[in-house]
């Protein structure tokens, strides 16, 4: 047979692949082209083609074989440069791709999918600078390219350019309407950038795309939160688990809903769900022992602090809850060792000082308790409070002077409430002016 009737035939067989290709029959495919690689070995295309084949029949190895050949026949050929370096993405090997993506970009620099990939593997070596110039070489030949500018805009929100990354994530949602994505992600940086009302109007496009928007819906209700808008956030949350009753957070966010509302029993239901479904975070402990707190089960708030003390040995807030919880069961002596841990581990932790202070004028220990309350005016000044409560050990000492400087510092500092009157009525009672 003359080369060129060989040519001929063999071209034939390619023809009869893509056929088969067409019609989605990509093993008969691979035959043809196997049967086209028998007759002209030298057929870059023919490699070429049958390694698509196999990438689309999940055999890689196959087609990396073949991209091998074609490119050993043709080291021009952009597109197989390209799909090899695919196949190197998907196993990982980074540094590989970006060879052939680069290879692939020297010989086509129109070929705005090599500069995307090449992004992407740059982007996850955390080349970052070279990953945004790969994004931007993208868009710019192709200005319609999404992915492009969502991977460009997640680069950006990592290195915390939140305002470029919204920028991106706008270009997104102005090219496809209905990209819940995009939106969601723009939402986020929008609240990093403490813009609350653009990301909850974000989220809540996301929502009206997709009505079970999981990560919509917890984050708008994290906003809720945020803004006190508590039944708002209860709605939002109820909505997620409605869809997904497996995820620990989220039982946790509507549990500090429900406090909001003052629904504590509600609130220690799901707290106790979150506990099951993760039981070692401090954090959710210390929740579920202010709902119980609040609920005055002192002995059941007692053992939540604990836990998260032990789960936490740093967690300030719950030695100060532990300690608030003993004081109202009269244990005042564990409640001081628990303010005093509090204070070990922050020694600027003011309500701890206070909390000690008042623990020991409950036990008549007033000299201390003024030590503690002149800790805690040295640590904050403007903390009307703990001259409220200097001031009642000073009167309890019969330092009477002392005590009427501290209650006027306290009538400046706090809004007029029925403690601001019953302080002015002390004032009448052993006849003196006060100077607020």
């Amino acid at each position: 047979m003359s080369l060129k009737n060989t040519i001929k035939e063999a071209e034939l067989w390619l023809d009869r692949g893509d056929e088969f290709i067409s019609q989605g029959n990509h093993e008969k495919a691979v035959e043809c082209y196997t049967r086209s690689i028998g007759i002209n070995p030298r057929g870059a295309f023919a490699y070429f083609k049958r390694g698509n084949a196999y990438e689309t029949i999940d055999k890689p190895q196959e087609a990396l074989q073949d991209y091998n050949n074609t490119i050993l026949i043709n080291p021009n050929f952009s597109f197989a440069h390209f799909r090899r370096g695919n196949l190197f993405f998907d196993d990982n090997q980074l540094d590989k791709a970006i060879i052939d993506y680069t290879n692939a970009i020297e010989l086509n620099s129109e070929l705005h999918l090599a500069y995307y990939k090449r992004g992407l593997a740059r982007a996850m070596l955390k080349y970052n600078d070279s990953a945004i110039e790969d994004f931007s070489k993208c868009v710019e030949l192709n200005p319609t390219y999404i992915l492009a500018y969502m991977n460009r805009g997640n680069k950006y929100f990592e290195l915390k350019k939140y305002q470029e990354a919204i920028d991106d994530y706008t270009k997104v949602v102005s090219i496809d309407t209905s990209h819940e994505r995009a939106f969601i992600s723009r939402g986020i940086a929008q609240g990093n950038m403490q813009k609350f009302q653009e990301a909850v109007a974000d989220y809540s496009k996301a929502i009206q795309i997709n009505p079970s928007s999981i990560i919509a819906l917890n984050y708008r209700g994290i906003i809720y939160l945020k803004f006190k808008e508590y039944s708002k956030a209860v709605d939002d949350f109820s909505n997620v688990v409605k869809q997904n009753k497996t995820l620990h957070e989220v039982y946790n966010n509507r549990g500090i809903a429900y406090v909001g509302l003052k629904r504590f029993s509600e609130a220690v239901q799901d707290f106790s769900i979150a506990i099951s479904l993760n039981p070692n975070l401090p954090n959710i402990y210390y929740n579920r022992a202010n709902a119980y707190f609040n609920m005055r089960n002192y002995s059941e708030a007692l053992a939540d602090y604990e836990q998260a003390t032990d789960l936490d040995p740093r967690m300030t807030a719950a030695y100060y809850g532990k300690g608030n919880a003993n004081m109202s069961l009269e244990r005042f002596k564990e409640a001081i060792k628990d303010f005093s841990k509090a204070i070990a581990v922050d020694p600027k932790y003011v309500q701890a000082y206070i909390g000690r202070g008042n623990s020991y004028m409950k036990m008549k220990f007033q000299q201390k308790a003024l030590e503690d309350y002149t800790l805690a005016i040295e640590i904050d000044q403007d903390n009307p409070k703990v001259y409220l409560n200097r001031g009642e050990a000073y009167k309890t000492l019969g330092q009477i002077e002392k005590a009427a400087k501290d209650f006027n510092i306290f009538l400046r500092l706090s809004p007029a409430n029925s403690v601001t009157k019953k302080i002015r009525s002390w004032f009448d009672k052993v006849d003196k002016v006060p100077e607020f």
